[in-house]
């Protein structure tokens, strides 16, 4: 049975998906190829969409990859504000923080999508910092900025007079 829609979406997100980056290339051949091999019109109208942490940006193998689907991707990389903020949240396995790692990337990756854009992640403990956060994406270049707040029962009586303050 065919799909009908004229156009797919895949989206990879959680954990690392650059970390299976070559996992994601045989599927996408794979989807591509079945749909050739259907006459359905996926083979040409085809977006992959991945929301990274960053650190493996700037890798060849991931380059490579994004150069192959060029038209047919997008990416995101998710940093959380300056750098106290976002190694107050995004840590290595060897428990360091992974701001210096992913900044590095982001001329890299903002001179390949001038329009990409980012999410802050808000939670209680970087509520404090949600304005200066914001702010200091925008001075990294970066001109499209989403937030949203985790959803887990982290928040504390007064956290929605600091968000207010923050806005």
């Amino acid at each position: 049975l065919l799909v009908p829609e004229d156009s797919v979406t895949w989206e990879f997100i959680g954990g690392e998906p650059l970390l299976e980056i070559e996992l994601i290339d045989r599927i996408i051949d794979y989807a591509r190829t079945r749909a050739y091999e259907l006459d359905h019109p996926w083979y040409h109208s085809y977006f992959c969409s991945l929301t990274t942490n960053g650190m493996l940006y700037g890798e060849p193998r991931v380059q490579d990859f994004l150069s192959k689907h060029e038209r047919h991707v997008g990416i995101s990389i998710t940093i959380d504000g300056p750098e106290h903020v976002h190694d107050s949240q995004r840590i290595t396995r060897q428990g360091l923080g992974s701001y210096r790692q992913v900044v590095q990337n982001v001329g890299l990756w903002l001179e390949r999508y001038p329009k990409a854009s980012t999410k802050v992640t808000v939670a209680h403990e970087t509520l404090p910092y949600v304005a200066e956060s914001i702010l200091h994406l925008f001075e990294l270049g970066i001109r499209e900025i989403h937030s949203n707040v985790v959803f887990e029962d982290v928040w504390e009586e007064g956290d929605d007079l600091v968000l207010e303050q923050q806005l």
